[in-house]
């Protein structure tokens, strides 16, 4: 057999390798940044003891339907909200959203994002009793900008709105605003 033989099969075997790792539709990531809590509710809690700030992050897995449409989904950690005195709520969930895309140069995407969040919200400390779950709205602006055409990395913004503390004696709910980067590859 000449070497042709054994160079085509391969050279064919490779190329469609590569072809189907650049149509590959289906990504993942994960993200960094801050979360920041506004527009505290309750009659039980003050909003001037309330640490406005802390970190969150999340990882996540998305589904490209179309160049311009995709559906993600993930676990998302929105930090602490501490209270001075009393104790802490801490946020965390699972995020199901539809992220809508503009091609705004060959490297740089427009997008927005809205969807759902199934949120877990815990006290400790004084809040320890405390617990609550539920689905709120999710809405999100960023831009993202492609290394390659499987690598990026998207600077975002991300509102979850009215994440609530309601049990026996407690009925709170604020707004929490992620600001983060993230990386993203085609898996």
């Amino acid at each position: 057999m000449s070497t042709m033989n054994y160079i085509l099969p391969v050279a064919l075997l490779l190329s469609g390798a590569v072809n189907a790792t650049t149509e590959n539709p289906w990504y993942a990531g994960a993200r960094l940044g801050g979360a920041h809590y506004s527009d505290l509710s309750s009659s039980q809690l003050d909003s001037n003891q309330l640490e406005k700030d802390d970190w969150a992050g999340g990882v996540f897995l998305g589904y490209n339907i179309k160049p311009w449409l995709a559906i993600k989904t993930g676990y998302t950690y929105l930090g602490e909200a501490e209270f001075n005195t009393v104790g802490s709520v801490e946020q965390q969930g699972i995020d199901l959203v539809g992220k809508f895309t503009w091609r705004a140069a060959d490297s740089l995407d427009i997008f927005a994002k809205a969807g759902g969040f199934y949120y877990f919200a815990d006290g400790d400390d004084l809040l320890s009793d405390y617990d609550d779950r539920g689905v709120v709205a999710t809405a999100g602006l960023g831009l993202e900008y492609y290394f390659t055409k499987s690598i990026s990395t998207r600077l975002e913004y991300q509102f979850y709105n009215n994440i609530e503390l309601k049990d026996a004696d407690i009925d709170a709910h604020w707004d929490t605003h992620f600001y983060l980067i993230c990386a993203k590859c085609s898996i």
